[in-house]
C-alpha cells in the first residue's frame, strides 16, 4: 500500500488492510489492538543528471609488448597459438578470435569465430560468428 507520508491516517489504513487480509485467510477480523513490529520501506529516487557517464575511457599507457599463448579449444580445435591483448586494446571495431584479453583483475578468452570489441561503456561485447 503505497503512501506519500507516513502518517495517523496510513497507520489506519494499514490497519484495514491487514485487517482484509486476515479476515481473508483466516475467515474473521480481529478487534483488538495491533502492534507493528517491523515495517519494510522502499524508496526510489531519481536523479536530476545522469549518474553514469557517457562513456569510460581506459587508460592504455600500461600496455606490454604482444605475446602469444597456447590454448587448448577441445577436440575438434586443439591447440592454437593464440594472440593476449590488453583490454584497452580493444576498440569498437570488433576483433576476431582466437583471443585472449587481460587487463589486472581479469582475463577474458575469446573462442575461434567469435569476436570481442568494446561498447561505450568499455564493457567487452563477445559475439558468436558463423
Amino acid at each position: 500500500m503505497p503512501v506519500a507520508r507516513f502518517s495517523e491516517a496510513s497507520l489506519l489504513a494499514i490497519t484495514e488492510v491487514f485487517m482484509r487480509e486476515h479476515d481473508r485467510t483466516y475467515g474473521y477480523r480481529v478487534d483488538e489492538p495491533l502492534q507493528l513490529v517491523g515495517i519494510r520501506v522502499i524508496a526510489r529516487g531519481v536523479s536530476e543528471r545522469p549518474r553514469v557517464p557517457d562513456s569510460v575511457s581506459l587508460d592504455g599507457s600500461a600496455s606490454r609488448t604482444p605475446a602469444d599463448r597456447s590454448i587448448y579449444f577441445g577436440t575438434e580445435t586443439g591447440w592454437i597459438e593464440t594472440p593476449v591483448v590488453d583490454r584497452p586494446a580493444l576498440g569498437d571495431v570488433p576483433t576476431t578470435g582466437p583471443l585472449i584479453v587481460e587487463e589486472y583483475d581479469s582475463t577474458t578468452i575469446v573462442p575461434p569465430k567469435w569476436t570481442a570489441s568494446l561498447d561505450p561503456m568499455s564493457n567487452i561485447v563477445l559475439e558468436r560468428g558463423t
